[in-house]
């Protein structure tokens, strides 16, 4: 097993390094210089504060404290800041200089080889860790190893390993966190069930809709584990978990009290997404329909243009100034701040007016927006998909909650960004490695359904 383990992470560097070759002179844009605003600061001056987003939130500490993010992937990038004087200056002229064309121009040659070197060390570690975790679930060599190949097919790892957005550290702590609960499972593992408890509570220190992940997860997990009788401590591994998330990420609401008066992860992240959410479900039943089309990954919306009127499509497309996104950005958001007459009540207001009073409505576009943002992986996402499906409703059938929990934790996911996000593909990477692993059972049954006869696996 340990000489598998060295080969997929020597693979995946490999892999990462050829697949990234072209990419490391491309200019930060959009997301990436929002996070880079945020560590800026924190370099600087030692204060975490919310950078381009300092007057979305309406909450600000007295020294200029912000919590409109959460900390670890911004702290990430300051550590590398700190580091690395070239990727420092890089990080200052790109936030100066904000849009790529003016970083490009003003910023070259970019410094940003400690970023990239370092994310693609973690992400082939998280790729090493959807191997062993396929291993564990499968106990199939081969399957595994299709599983891991599976990961870089699409070259989501590879962008992740070049981009400075939080899911480049979210990514392989998903995939570590998940192989420890696997092995804290198997083994019914003290050490292991710390540091999935660690783990899990930095994964909501990364992106705080995962605290919603662990409210499904702890029940979950009580559940199953009281109905197996060969799990001989479940209430201490479950308790003991409870208890290190909550320690993981209790400094960081204790100093968002103390500091800005709101105990809690983050503020203003819930009104701003849910705003851009709300606006979909202005969506008539035509636009529902064909949301099932235009979703389709790589290929979809150039195909709703070939078989659908313009007006039937248009408004899904991001960049419309009159779509959906656009729309709950710059006219919904503002309007429903205004309305609600204080930050504090614009999602309760939101909530009230646009999911309550409509449930239906909101729900079905909820299943437009799962399937829009459910391909990742690329195409073959058009296989890999299905094929989790029947394998988590065969797994439920069989009893085999391990991978009923490694799966259903990223199906959780996808269901909760599409009721509340826009939900956009890279929200949902986290569902590569179940991917991956239903995908590589697909071909080996095709491969015995129609492999030529006198041939073996």
């Amino acid at each position: 097993m340990s000489v598998h383990i060295l080969l997929t992470f020597v693979a995946a560097l490999a892999i990462l390094f050829f697949q990234t070759k072209d990419r490391w002179q491309e200019a930060p844009y959009a997301d990436e210089v929002t996070y880079m605003a945020i560590a800026l600061p924190l370099f600087d001056t030692g204060i975490y504060q919310d950078g381009n987003f300092r007057n979305v939130s309406g909450k600000e500490g007295k020294n200029g404290e912000g919590m409109f993010f959460a900390p670890l992937y911004p702290a990430f990038l300051t550590g590398l800041m700190k580091l690395s004087t070239p990727f420092a200056d890089t990080v200052r002229c790109s936030v100066k200089n904000a849009t790529p064309e003016d970083i490009a121009e003003k910023c070259a040659p970019l410094n940003l080889e400690i970023l990239i070197v370092i994310q693609i060390i973690l992400m082939s570690l998280g790729a090493v860790c959807a191997f062993a975790a396929a291993c564990i679930l499968t106990n199939n060599k081969i399957v595994s190893w299709i599983a891991f190949a599976f990961l870089f097919t699409g070259k989501d790892y590879a962008e992740l390993a070049t981009v400075s957005m939080n899911e480049s550290l979210l990514l392989p702590l998903f995939s570590f966190s998940m192989l420890a609960f696997l092995l804290a499972w198997k083994k019914q593992s003290l050490p292991w069930t710390v540091l999935c408890g660690v783990s899990f509570g930095l994964l909501s220190l990364t992106k705080p809709s995962f605290v919603y992940m662990l409210i499904f997860a702890v029940p979950f997990f009580t559940l199953v584990s009281l109905w197996n009788p060969s799990v001989k401590k479940p209430l201490t591994q479950i308790l003991l978990f409870t208890l290190i998330c909550a320690a993981v990420i209790a400094p960081w609401v204790y100093r968002n009290g103390t500091k800005i008066g709101v105990w809690d992860i983050s503020y203003g992240m819930a009104p701003f997404t849910f705003a851009q959410r709300a606006a979909f479900n202005d969506m008539n039943w035509t636009e529902w329909t064909v949301s099932f089309v235009y979703g389709l990954p790589s290929f979809g919306d150039n195909l709703s243009e070939k078989i659908f009127p313009k007006e039937f499509y248009a408004r899904h497309d991001f960049s419309d100034p009159d779509g959906f996104y656009q729309y709950g950005n710059r006219v919904l958001r503002p309007e429903t701040l205004k309305e609600a007459g204080s930050y504090d009540e614009q999602f309760p207001h939101l909530l009230k007016h646009y999911l309550f009073n409509q449930p239906f409505k909101h729900v079905m576009v909820t299943f437009s927006l799962v399937w829009r943002g459910m391909w990742t992986g690329g195409k073959l996402g058009l296989i890999a998909i299905p094929a989790l499906a029947v394998f988590a409703i065969a797994a439920i059938r069989r009893k085999r909650w391990d991978f009923v929990f490694y799966a259903g934790i990223p199906l959780f996911m996808l269901g909760f960004h599409a009721f509340t996000t826009v939900n956009v593909a890279r929200y949902n990477l986290i569902l590569l490695p179940s991917m991956g692993i239903a995908f590589a059972w697909a071909v080996l049954w095709a491969w015995e359904r129609w492999k030529p006869k006198g041939k073996t696996a």
